[in-house]
């Protein structure tokens, strides 16, 4: 709703798994930062994070390191947009 409501787009493609299948095109960039983080003896910070990322495949991922402010939040649309009123549940 953010993005339709705040953003100026023309079309937003989203894409459903099919049954039976569990394997997402952002799954085998995951598996290649997941391979280059064995080759490391160990991951402390972010940077690091960013580093193995950049190194994972020959063309680099192109890595942004983000702030804090950058990330919405959803508190605010999920209590204008869901209604989670508790139901009573009669025992017989």
């Amino acid at each position: 709703m953010h993005v339709t409501q705040e953003m100026p787009v023309d079309c937003i493609d989203h894409i459903f798994m099919v049954s039976g299948h569990s394997f997402l095109p952002c799954d085998e960039d995951f598996g290649l930062d997941e391979k280059q983080k064995h080759k490391t003896e160990a991951v402390y910070s972010l940077s690091q994070w960013m580093s193995i990322a950049r190194r994972a495949r020959k063309k680099p991922f192109n890595v942004t390191e983000m702030a804090a402010e950058s990330f919405l939040t959803m508190k605010d649309l999920c209590r204008d947009v869901v209604n989670r009123k508790r139901m009573r549940v009669v025992r017989k």
